[in-house]
């Protein structure tokens, strides 16, 4: 099984009001999220950071960030250890990503027999080559790799996910579009 995990505690100093809550279609981005992971086979699915207050409107269970404020790692790091699954993670400000786009992520992490085909992430990007490290599968055997890596003080994603085995996995650019101003809802 493959857990889910919308990413929720950033500052969202570019947006203005909280990210998690900006309506897309009259439903809050962190939902639609959580409705991708879903659908595209995620369960369970929970928010890690964030106002958990204001998140538990949306019946779904909330981890705190164990070191508030230190960024993606943080949370992906949280998610890993408090689920006992492989877990896709997926950042609040992705609100156009999709049921087939997940299930590409755990597809491309399950595959493969034997120890050479094992990956501890999956990485999506759009076809025109963009990393979204935001929108991964991580193995749950990659858990002690991640802790060793913040640990050292590695805080981007990206210098975490160049320590560890790894499948880059092209999708749609239009289900990685990122939200992160005002304008970029229009």
């Amino acid at each position: 099984m493959t857990a889910g995990a919308v990413l929720c505690g950033g500052a969202s100093r570019r947006m203005g009001t909280d990210k998690a809550f900006v309506e897309v279609d009259g439903v809050a981005m962190a939902e639609r999220v959580a409705t991708a992971l879903v659908e595209g086979g995620c369960e369970p699915v929970v928010f890690v950071g964030g106002d958990a207050g204001l998140l538990a409107r949306f019946d779904r269970p909330t981890l705190e960030d164990r070191w508030p404020g230190e960024g993606p790692v943080n949370a992906i790091l949280t998610a890993l250890t408090a689920l006992s699954d492989d877990v896709v993670i997926a950042a609040c400000d992705l609100p156009f990503l999709d049921g087939p786009t997940v299930r590409a992520l755990i597809d491309a992490g399950s595959a493969g027999d034997g120890p050479d085909a094992a990956v501890d992430v999956v990485v999506a990007t759009a076809a025109a080559g963009r990393l979204q490290l935001l929108v991964s599968w991580w193995s749950r055997r990659a858990r002690p790799a991640v802790e060793r890596e913040w640990l050292a003080g590695r805080r981007a994603a990206g210098e975490v996910v160049a320590a560890l085995t790894s499948r880059t996995v092209v999708v749609s650019a239009a289900a990685l579009r990122n939200v992160n101003r005002p304008g970029d809802l229009d």
